[in-house]
């Protein structure tokens, strides 16, 4: 499963019971992507973590030990400028896309009250954290810089006003009213994921393809199974880790149609911790190859600067 808007309305749910009120006690930022927040809420200390990285965005609370550099990037310098200290205000998710808002107030110099606000947009290869100035909706800073060259749209740099990423003409599935959502899946030509994916927000492939399952298994109750679907997924989740032959799947519910293609199950008290299970070590071994690419890319570059300065020498 992909993290899509259905998983990131459960795990800011999940978040927002543990973190909300808390106060951030420490910032750090292991990797170019990935940034950790020490939160203490209720008596304890939570971790946080929001990734931009293309292939693992998410946000969770994280159990995993990160190793830091002796110099920290800049884009941390600026959220512990900012949040160190700050009280965790609220999360919110942009309707049921993979936009969360994290709002914190903080004293500024003058020791006046303000929100900052952090953004964590999910969405893989686009992926990216950004601080905002909520007074004025300007960015702070991005871990991400990407200009107007890069982007025709939006501009990310520090100074630019914050645009969203453009919002869809489709129904939000935990807030449109019956006589929506039967209008729309009664009149499918075919009731599929794909036809699901197009006509509500936030569905991923395999979130989808279970509900099709669902509905098509009891094809003259598509409202009940409907109700049903979303009732167990807000009140009854049960993170399950679920390994195919040919791929794995993470899951807030058990996923039915997945059930004959498993080989194995797991399943976990919170999501966070099935993030931390299902992600470790796909994120370690992505880490590990990244790092290879830039030391072959730093050899491959001394080594032609070398044969640049060695046909200059022969040339005297």
């Amino acid at each position: 499963m992909s993290f899509d808007g259905i998983f990131t309305h459960l795990i800011v749910k999940e978040l927002t019971d543990q973190l909300q009120n808390g106060r951030v006690q420490k910032i750090q930022q292991p990797y170019e992507h990935e940034i950790v927040l020490i939160i203490r809420a209720n008596r304890q200390n939570h971790k946080l973590l929001l990734s931009a990285n293309p292939n693992y965005a998410r946000i969770q609370l994280t159990q995993v030990q990160y190793d830091n550099p002796s110099t920290p990037p800049n884009f941390a310098l600026m959220l512990r400028k900012y949040l160190e200290g700050a009280h965790l205000q609220s999360i919110e998710q942009v309707k049921n896309d993979r936009i969360v808002y994290f709002t914190f107030s903080h004293r500024d110099e003058l020791g006046d009250l303000e929100n900052i606000v952090l953004v964590a947009e999910l969405m893989g290869r686009h992926s990216t954290i950004l601080l905002l100035n909520q007074s004025n909706g300007k960015i702070l800073d991005a871990v991400k810089h990407i200009g107007l060259s890069q982007n025709t749209y939006r501009t990310l740099l520090p100074g630019a006003k914050y645009i969203a990423p453009p919002q869809q003409e489709v129904l939000d599935p935990f807030t449109a009213d019956n006589t929506q959502i039967f209008d729309r899946i009664s009149t499918l030509p075919v009731l599929d994921g794909k036809a699901l994916q197009s006509q509500f927000q936030g569905l991923g492939r395999d979130t989808a393809n279970e509900l099709a399952f669902r509905l098509n298994e009891k094809p003259n109750e598509k409202m009940t199974v409907w109700k049903e679907f979303f009732t167990e997924l807000t009140q009854n989740i049960q993170p399950t880790y679920l390994k195919t032959e040919k791929k794995e799947f993470f899951t807030p519910i058990f996923y039915r149609h997945l059930e004959t293609q498993q080989t194995k199950v797991n399943s976990y008290t919170t999501l966070s911790e099935l993030l931390d299970a299902y992600y470790w070590d796909k994120a370690e071994r992505d880490r590990v190859k990244e790092q290879g690419n830039v030391l072959i890319k730093r050899v491959e570059n001394e080594i032609k600067r070398n044969k640049t300065k060695l046909k200059k020498e022969k040339k005297h």
